[in-house]
């Protein structure tokens, strides 16, 4: 495989529950700051480990849990995780670590000069680390040690399927080290593996990331994928709610978020079957269904309404828009059209899956669900006047608020096709949502336009939905532009920062370290300062993988 070697800031490094046990509360991760080779392990305090290469520093291969590159003179420079608790390598300079607090740091560096490099280990050794003999640990014991400890880490990507397409081979191993650093052993209430978005600085799960994170994982690694499923579902409350944040130490958040966690399931199935896996899933599924229409269907149409708050950087969390104009209106309950498509999508999928089980009546009610969902959309979302689909306030008013939700009867196939031909018209409007990424999260002529998240950058699991929607219509043509557009620019902005971020600007200008993310930015850019578009972002890495796979 070649391999991702573009060494830049904001990239995350650490050990992973593929390769051994991990321990989310005493994560021992780090992120990478500009220098290279310089990372900042995200402990308490931090410490930095430095290894100052002179006259610069070239690369050969990095993965999300080893390093091997060299300096301006050819000598070679090797870091790798030998678990989840010791970082060694070897350096033609004497590596440092610094802290703000060293009588306090949670790591030691041990180091010993050895012939004509340094070979040095990284060992955390906090109090609540049950390994005290990690406290008298000794360098490496030769280079040959440390040169096997990278093998180790890099024995996963190397047997990983190769890129499907040219010209994207090293944006393709590094979507794939991004999925194998952010994914979890078994652990406290998550008695399998479980993803996250990412190590720092969400750390935590969350509902339909899960879901994104193994549908790509489902061609590769397909016990992985059902891991994920399974992770998020073993939180399910016995009512049928499921959190859409989850700690391994039991903490669940009080709203949930969208449901695509059937559709993930049956394209998990559809590429390496599994009966067993879809009988386990489904009644679960099913209850998560019965919950969500039951808990938010407030206004008695059939559609459903998220779970709003006042915080106008986050009015709703449960929907993954946090801070979309959609919901600056101080209204208590507004019929959603991306919630109900997911519904009605997910009822579809769920049917499907009774379908394979031979349990035909739980599928025929499944459906029955679907269809009542998408009569209801089409009935009181849709204005005739505009060609698109908007939510609803209780009083039947339309928010005429234009975006990227108004285009998901496309993806959940239940708008009628002279309706389809008018919203594919305004998504390929350039003033409006053809913009040079598809698709902005608000149409680009809305007076709320800007580049902060959901208020108008360019999200990949919803260019990904659409690009399905337009398939799913025949406008092959659209949807090989919009396909083209995103790989262009992710690949873009990859060649340029070594990494997959968050979000992206819609009309591809700036760079992602250059939004706003719920406030300015900060450049240089520094995470610890203001939050910005977040570098080794999980799913966009799982959509990047999905778009060069090339099919739905």
């Amino acid at each position: 495989m070649k391999h991702h070697s573009i060494y830049s800031y904001g990239q995350l490094f650490a050990f992973s529950g593929i390769d051994g046990d991990t321990a989310s509360a005493r994560d021992f991760c780090a992120t990478f700051l500009a220098d290279p080779v310089t990372l900042r392990f995200e402990t308490n305090p931090p410490v930095t480990l430095c290894i100052p290469l002179s006259g610069g520093a070239a690369f050969d291969a990095i993965g999300g849990d080893f390093i091997e590159g060299h300096d301006a003179g050819g000598r070679r420079v090797f870091l790798a995780y030998e678990d989840a608790l010791n970082v060694i390598g070897l350096a033609p300079v004497e590596p440092m670590l610094e802290s703000a607090r060293p009588e306090i740091a949670p790591c030691r560096l041990v180091k010993e000069h050895r012939g004509d490099v340094w070979l040095f280990r990284l060992v955390f050794v906090d109090s609540a680390t049950p390994r005290p003999a990690s406290v008298q640990a000794l360098p490496p014991s030769s280079r040959s040690a440390v040169e096997s400890a990278v093998r180790a880490r890099r024995t996963w990507l190397d047997a990983q399927p190769p890129c499907p397409e040219p010209g994207f081979e090293e944006l393709w191993a590094k979507c794939l080290s991004v999925e194998k650093e952010n994914t979890l052993s078994p652990e406290g209430s998550f008695p399998c593996r479980w993803t996250t978005p990412d190590r720092v600085p969400h750390r935590d799960a969350w509902l339909w990331d899960s879901a994104f994170h193994a549908m790509a994982m489902s061609g590769s690694n397909a016990a992985l994928a059902r891991d994920a499923i399974r992770a998020v579902l073993f939180r399910q409350r016995d009512d049928g709610f499921i959190p859409h944040q989850m700690r391994a130490n039991g903490w669940t958040s009080d709203v949930t978020q969208p449901q695509v966690l059937a559709w993930a399931a049956l394209f998990i199935h559809e590429h390496a079957p599994d009966a067993d896996f879809l009988a386990w899933v489904a009644p679960r599924l099913a209850a998560f269904l019965d919950w969500t229409v039951r808990e938010r269907s407030p206004n008695g149409t059939g559609l459903l309404a998220w779970a709003t708050g006042s915080d106008p950087n986050c009015r709703c969390g449960e929907s993954g828009l946090d801070n979309s104009p959609r919901f600056d209106f101080d209204a208590p309950s507004i019929d959603a059209i991306d919630f109900s498509c997911y519904l009605a999508h997910d009822a579809g999928c769920l049917a499907a899956i009774w379908r394979i089980l031979g349990r035909n009546d739980e599928a025929c009610k499944a459906e029955a669900l679907r269809d009542r969902t998408a009569e209801r959309i089409n009935a009181l979302l849709w204005d005739d006047r505009d060609g698109l689909y908007y939510d609803r306030f209780a009083d039947g008013r339309l928010t005429h608020v234009a975006s990227v939700a108004s285009f998901l009867p496309l993806w959940a196939g239940i708008c009628p096709p002279e309706r389809a031909a008018r919203l594919v018209a305004a998504l390929t409007d350039p003033a409006r949502f053809w913009t040079a990424l598809p698709v902005p999260s608000i149409a680009r002529d809305a007076p709320q336009y800007e580049t902060d998240m959901w208020r108008g950058c360019s999200w990949l699991n919803l260019d990904y939905f659409l690009w399905i929607g337009l398939r799913r219509y025949g406008y092959l043509a659209e949807a090989t532009e919009l396909r083209r557009r995103v790989l262009a620019t992710v690949q873009k902005w990859y060649l340029r920062h070594g990494t997959v971020f968050e979000f992206y600007d819609a009309d591809d200008a700036l760079s992602p370290y250059e939004l706003k993310r719920k406030g300015p930015p900060v450049l240089p850019p520094d995470w610890h300062k203001h939050m910005h578009s977040i570098a080794d972002y999980h799913w966009s890495a799982a959509f990047t993988r999905l778009f060069l796979e090339g099919t739905p």
